[in-house]
């Protein structure tokens, strides 16, 4: 079941929009969360980037050992900011606390996963994926999958979460940072999302590729500050 791994597929949370949605009340209870994100393709990978976080418990919320139902206002006010912000993924977060071990998604997160796709799609056509991730007690453990147009589920292993020392890979807790530094030969993080979006090997092209701007008045100065902040250092 959780063989097919998508290595062409990530998901991109901030540090303090990762840990606003992984808080839990210490309780017994089961807790959940939800998020609104973006997705685009870069050298044929597909990244969806979290941009709102959603506290459910703003309304009214229904929790117990073996579920969390949300109020039905926090529904419609997600869908509502779902298709006015014209987002394309919805990310439902949810804490098993029963489980010590390794978690898993049960029948119940299934048919969960499966609404919320058939409904967001109805109210925004811009609805690309529902993403489900589920903890264990103690968030140690987690499983993580996707449910798009193909109508299966596909896992995915890494959760990318940019902070200020870097890009923190959450299922290898390793970090891209070294390679931000190889490619552009400075401590700061400035370039962290470069590096994150387009690889170290296109940030490489990037920082080679030499440009020619005509004109230094108002746009052409505002174009090479751009272009400066994107990475590439031979502007002429």
């Amino acid at each position: 079941m959780f063989e097919n791994y998508d290595d062409k597929y990530s998901l991109l949370f901030s540090e303090s929009q990762y840990k606003e949605s992984t808080q839990v009340h210490d309780d017994g209870n089961e807790d959940v969360w939800y998020n609104l994100g973006y997705s685009y393709k870069s050298n044929g990978l597909v990244k969806d980037i979290v941009r709102y976080s959603l506290n459910p418990y703003k309304f009214n919320v229904e929790r117990s050992v073996c579920g969390v139902e949300p109020d039905e206002w926090f529904i419609c006010d997600m869908y509502t900011r779902h298709k006015k912000q014209s987002t394309a993924v919805i990310v439902q977060i949810h804490h098993h606390k029963f489980t010590e071990g390794e978690p898993s998604f049960s029948s119940l997160d299934d048919e969960t996963g499966r609404f919320l796709y058939e409904d967001a799609k109805k109210i925004s056509p811009n609805t690309e994926r529902i993403v489900q991730i589920v903890f264990n007690n103690g968030k140690t453990k987690y499983q993580a999958r996707y449910l798009d147009n193909r109508g299966e589920y596909y896992y995915f292993k890494n959760i990318h979460i940019t902070g200020p020392t870097g890009i923190q890979i959450q299922q290898e807790q390793k970090s891209v940072i070294e390679d931000i530094k190889e490619v552009f030969s400075q401590k700061d993080t400035v370039f962290e999302k470069n590096v994150m979006a387009w690889s170290k090997e296109g940030c490489e092209k990037i920082k080679n590729t030499k440009i020619a701007i005509v004109g230094l008045g108002g746009l052409g100065s505002a174009i090479a500050f751009l272009l400066s902040r994107s990475g590439f250092q031979n502007l002429y």
